[in-house]
């Protein structure tokens, strides 16, 4: 009898002990799991499909931005997911970064610059929305300066004026974004594609920018280019000057780099035929210069100013 008790009582004893171990183990493994890294997923996001199309999209846009300011017809691009596609990466790259916590992982790091790709995308596209309904205007506004139709260039400057305001900010922001990548984290053949592209957006922004400042001198200067226009002489002569100084900054390239070297070197000209002292030499090569509406002479190459 005394060896049944003995025997139950260590039994019972064993039974805790085992029922505490089972509970210690359990403990173990749900802190394990609680902390081992994994990506919460989406059944609508395939990742690597997103990164195509966001480079997929970069390219189209910068190419159809680029097309549309040199008075290309562009066509057939769908750009109707491309914000879905900038939110799904968005939502990918808050996963990741809980999960892993760092921007040494590698996969924190590819999916923050494919972010960069689609944001970029996005910029290009809203620039190529804004460039596509205004160009043309912005161009016939040169057009009619460099012919000293001041009036009618100014009134068609302003329909457009903050169209072309919103596509400079929105192409400066794609280069802005764009730098930010590391192509070290994308895929090799992708890397070619982002490059182009930037190239295209700082071609394109700084035709814009050159177009959109010499419209501006212009219309901060009415008065004087009017005079100007009119062979009249400008008593303000330190106006004169500054507007002078400013059109010799400003840089010609990209695809209105004939419509902005007209104007720009139409008004040089005009300048320099009102300026006091020039002499009858100075009045006949200005007037040479303004009937070829300033195509040669007047100032040289200015490079632009970095947009940093």
């Amino acid at each position: 009898m005394e060896v049944n008790v003995a025997w139950s009582q260590r039994f019972l004893r064993d039974r805790y002990s085992l029922a505490a171990l089972i509970i210690l183990l359990l403990s173990i493994a749900f802190i394990i799991y609680s902390f081992w890294p994994r990506v919460v997923s989406s059944p609508h996001i395939n990742v690597l499909e997103d990164y195509v199309r966001a480079v997929q999209y970069l390219n189209k846009s910068s190419i159809a931005l680029e097309g549309v300011l040199k008075g290309f017809g562009v066509s057939g691009y769908d750009f109707s997911d491309v914000y879905g596609v900038r939110m799904r990466l968005e939502r990918y790259l808050r996963n990741v970064s809980a999960v892993y916590g760092s921007d040494n992982s590698f996969f924190v790091g590819a999916a923050k610059s494919y972010l960069y790709v689609a944001s970029a995308s996005v910029k290009g596209v809203e620039a190529y929305r804004d460039l596509n309904s205004s160009v043309t205007t912005l161009r016939e506004s040169l057009e009619l300066l460099a012919l000293c139709r001041v009036d009618e260039a100014l009134e068609k400057f302003g329909l457009v004026e903050d169209k072309v305001v919103g596509a400079i900010g929105s192409t400066a922001s794609a280069i802005d974004i764009l730098r930010n990548v590391n192509s070290s984290y994308l895929a090799e053949n992708h890397v070619g594609v982002v490059n182009a592209s930037l190239r295209r957006f700082e071609n394109v922004f700084k035709s814009l920018q050159a177009a959109y400042n010499v419209m501006q001198m212009a219309k901060s200067y009415r008065d004087v280019v009017e005079a100007l226009c009119k062979g009249e002489r400008v008593g303000d002569q330190q106006r004169l000057a500054g507007l002078k100084k400013e059109l010799e900054d400003v840089g010609v390239s990209g695809p209105l780099s004939l419509e902005v070297m007209n104007a720009r070197n139409k008004l040089l000209s005009l300048i320099q035929q009102g300026m006091p002292g020039q002499g009858q030499e100075g009045n006949e090569q200005g007037s040479s210069s303004g009937s070829s509406q300033g195509v040669g002479g007047g100032a040289g190459y200015v490079p632009p100013e970095s947009d940093d």
